[in-house]
């Protein structure tokens, strides 16, 4: 599971892919210049799940793998 969260504590998704991944693109309104995002592996959560993205429930935090500031309007991360 993958669990991105913005500066404000809000959740932007949290995603379980039925696959193995090796990279991940995500496009948010919430993902604009100047905000940050947190992005939690090996999470769980209560929510209801549908093609991969959990609604609802509650979000059990993982490890933080990366923080990051969105410098502008095309950022690529890498992490863990």
């Amino acid at each position: 599971m993958i669990h991105l969260q913005g500066d404000n504590g809000n959740a932007i998704v949290t995603f379980n892919p039925a696959k193995s991944y090796q990279s991940l693109v995500v496009s948010s309104s919430s993902l604009v210049g100047g905000n940050s995002c947190s992005v939690y592996l090996d999470s769980s959560s209560t929510g209801n799940i549908k093609d991969g993205l959990y609604e609802g429930g509650t979000y059990i935090p993982g490890t933080q793998s990366a923080s990051f500031t969105f410098p502008g309007s095309d950022t690529s991360i890498n992490g863990r």
